[in-house]
């Protein structure tokens, strides 16, 4: 479906894929999860780089709860705020990056490195949306304040006619 260009029918496939196989989770549940984490996260991360970015924040949201272990998490929060970017939603954005370091609170001497270059880029992430909406505001502040405090410009006077 995704070959053929329909975005809409391939997301709809792979979510019932996620949810209609709990059923079978009793009788293997590793590779249920496997599989389900690999094929969900693949059309996800190719949704996110065809510009698709509902599609993919859709799916993005329903894998978060596949496993609750922080090697699976947060890289998933890491491309929700990833997602909310694109969207220009970055409120949403810090929001998902602070859950992502509320996951991690401590850095975990035994996490491998991919794992704690993550955690570094989200609170770098955050840390700027936090620092360019504060910007955004003070300017939209001096301008307003710039704005009262100069005179208005002079009345603009239509030129006369001159009669030869």
């Amino acid at each position: 479906m995704k070959k053929l260009g329909r975005n809409d029918d391939a997301l709809r496939q792979v979510l019932l894929l996620l949810q209609s196989q709990q059923t079978l989770a009793h009788t293997d549940p590793a590779t249920l999860a496997y599989w389900q984490q690999r094929a969900g996260n693949e059309i996800a991360n190719r949704l996110y780089q065809e510009g698709d970015f509902l599609h993919a924040l859709d799916l993005y949201l329903n894998l978060l709860p596949l496993s609750p272990t922080p090697a699976w998490q947060l890289p998933v929060l890491y491309q929700i705020g990833l997602v909310y970017e694109r969207l220009e939603q970055p409120a949403r954005a810090i929001s998902s990056y602070d859950d992502l370091l509320a996951r991690q609170p401590q850095p975990d001497p035994n996490a491998p490195p991919s794992l704690v270059a993550l955690v570094d880029m989200a609170r770098w992430r955050r840390d700027f949306l936090t620092w360019r909406s504060q910007t955004q505001i003070a300017h939209h502040e001096l301008r307003a304040g710039a704005n009262l405090l100069s005179p208005p410009p002079p009345p603009v006077t239509p030129p006369t006619a001159s009669h030869p």
